[in-house]
């Protein structure tokens, strides 16, 4: 990559930053050289850069392009973990603060279902709500947490202590935070009381909001970062760093939009079908011939597959 002013802020930056750009602008790249100079800046021992996403997918890609980016030694100073992981953590070290018995379990998906008998919260509203106090019950009573109150559990704990918040800055001198249009009000008000102990960079693009169907997430996060943060802002625009020379993100946004155009795209191939007499065959066809690539570019799914499982790993 080759490092513009514009990423050249960003690496000299000592406070708190927010990083936009599409898809393949080389957010995620500019985030680990980012990383690498404050590793080399040097860490005390115990010290390293928090690297926080969603999924186990995105954690996989983080730490392949880390392998490009960083020496051996710089990947045992980078810590990527999902923010699940890193919220059960803290829980299983203090979560105790919250008058849970120790120690802690998680309560499975499938478990809860089984309790709470399968009620949905637009279904059967009153149920659910009895079900969110027998949730609640069981966290304090049991020690059974819930996926759901990883987030309000942690962001009560960082709340709560300022000796949690310390040890975490101490520990995290650097936090990056991807996809940071996506978090949720629990997880970023985690991230924002550790930003008064530590540095925060955010990666963010609007575009890509793929969890704005859930409660408490939508596109006023990233005004909400810019607010509480008062970062330097660096705008890597709509460059396409992974399919240089095409015009596969300019595609992307504008079946977004719904204004895609007639002309045709670069580096974006067209199969015709008619949807009423041959819609399967042609979807079979599309998806063998995605399918290898998407086994190559996704370390997740490669390894899944090189180890003789059939299924798609979840993300």
């Amino acid at each position: 990559m080759k490092i513009c002013a514009e990423r050249q802020k960003l690496l000299d930056c000592d406070g708190h930053a927010i990083v936009t750009g599409g898809p393949g602008s080389g957010k995620t790249t500019i985030a680990l050289k980012k990383a690498l100079v404050r590793i080399e800046k040097g860490l005390k021992p115990g010290q390293s850069v928090l690297f926080l996403s969603f999924s186990r997918a995105a954690v996989a890609r983080i730490v392949q392009a880390s392998r490009l980016q960083l020496s051996k030694e710089g990947r045992t100073l980078l810590n990527v973990q999902t923010f699940h992981s890193f919220f059960w953590d803290l829980l299983k070290t203090h979560s105790y603060l919250l008058g849970t018995p120790r120690p802690i379990h998680i309560l499975m998906p499938q478990d809860e279902r089984v309790r709470s008998e399968g009620i949905k919260a637009d279904k059967e509203p009153e149920k659910w709500a009895e079900w969110l106090q027998t949730r609640e019950q069981l966290c304090t009573a049991k020690g059974l947490i819930a996926f759901d109150l990883f987030a309000p559990k942690a962001a009560q704990l960082v709340e709560q202590s300022p000796l949690i918040r310390s040890l975490i800055a101490e520990r995290f001198p650097l936090i990056i935070v991807d996809e940071a249009q996506d978090t949720g009000p629990d997880a970023w008000r985690c991230i924002e009381l550790l930003a008064t102990e530590t540095q925060i960079i955010c990666l963010a693009d609007l575009e890509q909001q793929i969890f704005d169907h859930l409660p408490g997430i939508g596109p006023e996060r990233i005004e909400a970062i810019k607010s509480a943060l008062h970062p330097l802002e660096i705008g890597l625009g709509s460059e396409n760093m992974r399919s240089p020379g095409s015009e596969i993100a300019e595609f992307g946004r504008d079946i977004l939009s719904g204004n895609v155009r007639t002309g045709g795209y670069k580096g974006v191939s067209t199969l015709s079908y008619n949807p009423s007499s041959d819609l399967g065959p042609t979807m079979r066809r599309a998806l063998g011939c995605l399918k290898p690539s998407v086994i190559r570019l996704n370390p997740a799914i490669r390894d899944r597959v090189k180890s003789g499982h059939r299924e798609w790993p979840k993300t």
